[in-house]
């Protein structure tokens, strides 16, 4: 009988110890917060490990009896401390918030090597750029049906240069874009693209949608200026091989052709 109860004892730990979340082993969160505008839940996170996670964070949200629920997903490199930001919708100031569970699953870091590289390679080393890439793109996801996240078909490295290529395809009309960040500072250094069957709406839609991207947008002081962006790319009346200068930057208008290019002004 005893030696029956023992067992019982043992395979009882066993479960318990099987079922025992670890995340709180391999990862350090600070105390989190909401934002100012309640649109982020907002803090650090520290990996404790040398290896390399997936994440989901499970949030719970309360505001009386009323229980929401919300995940955040982040990639986390070895030993690495860095920030939160958990984008959720129509929360204000009477919610609470607490962490209900953190599931995470290890990768395999990927090699960086100079020519083209995979979403997952680009993601992982250049993470920020990754970001300010498809937030850079997201407005279009309006005017395409089959537009999807996060917005690429083709990434290229080289001498401190990523070069993504977009296309967006729906029926007839089509739009190849190329652009290209700086690793150094992880900014837009240039935007070009060529745009086919296109409507005078559609290319009023699209030189909208590029005036107000945010590595545009962030080089003014004044929203005037994402109004002139605006305008120099519709705007023809200008010499062949020049190119209107607003703000940091040197806009070819879309020509006739539906090409046209974005540069840093130096």
């Amino acid at each position: 009988m005893k030696k029956k109860l023992s067992f019982l004892i043992i395979i009882c730990l066993f479960l318990c110890g099987c079922n025992e979340n670890k995340w709180e082993k391999n990862f350090q969160i600070s105390s989190l917060k909401f934002n100012d505008d309640y649109d982020h839940i907002v803090g650090k996170i520290k990996n404790l490990t040398d290896k390399a996670y997936n994440i989901e964070i499970f949030f719970e949200l309360k505001s009386g009896t009323l229980i929401e629920s919300n995940t955040c997903y982040a990639t986390i490199k070895p030993n690495e401390t860095k920030n939160i930001e958990c984008l959720i919708y129509n929360i204000d100031d009477t919610y609470s918030f607490e962490i209900e569970n953190v599931e995470f699953k290890e990768f395999s870091i990927p090699k960086l090597k100079e020519g083209e590289i995979s979403q997952e390679t680009f993601k992982y080393y250049f993470e920020e750029i990754y970001n300010t890439h498809t937030l850079n793109f997201v407005g279009f996801s309006t005017m395409f049906d089959n537009f999807n996240y996060p917005y690429i078909n083709k990434i290229n490295y080289e001498n401190n240069k990523i070069e993504i290529k977009t296309d967006l395809k729906e029926n007839e009309k089509s739009i190849y874009f190329t652009t290209t960040y700086n690793t150094e500072n992880n900014e837009l250094e240039s935007l070009s693209g060529i745009i086919y069957n296109a409507s005078d709406s559609l290319l009023n839609e699209i030189a909208i949608q590029i005036s107000l991207m945010n590595s545009i947008r962030d080089k003014y002081t004044m929203e005037i200026n994402n109004i002139k962006f605006y305008k120099a790319l519709l705007n023809n009346d200008i010499e062949y091989g020049r190119c209107w200068v607003v703000d940091n930057w040197c806009i070819t208008p879309i020509d006739e052709y539906g090409f046209f290019y974005i540069d840093e002004y130096k």
